[in-house]
């Protein structure tokens, strides 16, 4: 990781609990039926939340204007949370829906794209949920996006082949499903002939 600068942090203003609880609420709705997944990735996004949100109110001291976590510092950040979370266990199409789903929800979360602990649990999610060094077989699925059900997902499962299926939801229903491509190749994921979908 680069240094990073925190901008107008305030550690009192700061609640890992409350920001955990708001995500699991986001998750609920946005993803309804979706998670809890077999494998435990809306977990892994959830405890991801509280593991950042905890670092960047350790390195923000109370009223300070600016503060810098600088670069060794925010990779022993990255190390300790990838590291608590287990995060070389997972596939890396797992990391990369874990990761969507906490970008969506920064997004919902914190409206301004400028806000400074909207940017520091960006770039900490960035890093945590980088592709298992073990996994190179599926490094190149590192992107990630939810199509709610309707004629353009009945579409895909029509067209794709059952190799490229897989069943992560913990419910036999839901109302989506996530759509897993090289991100750094494709702009979307039915570009993507390699495409992977979890229902």
């Amino acid at each position: 990781m680069t240094t990073m600068e925190l901008g107008t942090i305030d550690a009192r203003t700061i609640d890992p609990e409350a920001l955990t609880r708001a995500y699991d609420a986001y998750q609920h709705d946005a993803f309804d039926g979706y998670f809890p997944d077999s494998e435990g990735v809306g977990m892994l996004a959830a405890n991801f939340v509280n593991a950042a949100v905890s670092a960047i109110a350790a390195h923000v001291g109370d009223g300070e204007a600016t503060a810098f976590v600088n670069e060794d510092t925010a990779a022993q950040d990255v190390d300790t949370m990838r590291s608590s979370l287990k995060a070389d266990s997972f596939r890396t199409p797992l990391l990369s829906i874990a990761h969507a789903t906490v970008k969506s929800w920064l997004a919902t979360q914190f409206k301004d794209a400028s806000d400074p602990l909207r940017a520091a649990i960006d770039a900490y999610a960035d890093d945590v949920f980088a592709a298992a060094p073990r996994d190179e077989r599926e490094a190149s699925l590192n992107a990630a996006q939810y199509i709610q059900e309707g004629p353009e997902l009945a579409a895909i499962v029509n067209e794709i082949s059952e190799t490229n299926m897989e069943h992560l939801s913990g419910k036999d229903m839901q109302s989506g499903a996530f759509l897993v491509y090289d991100g750094a190749k494709y702009g979307t994921a039915t570009d993507d002939p390699d495409m992977v979908l979890f229902e």
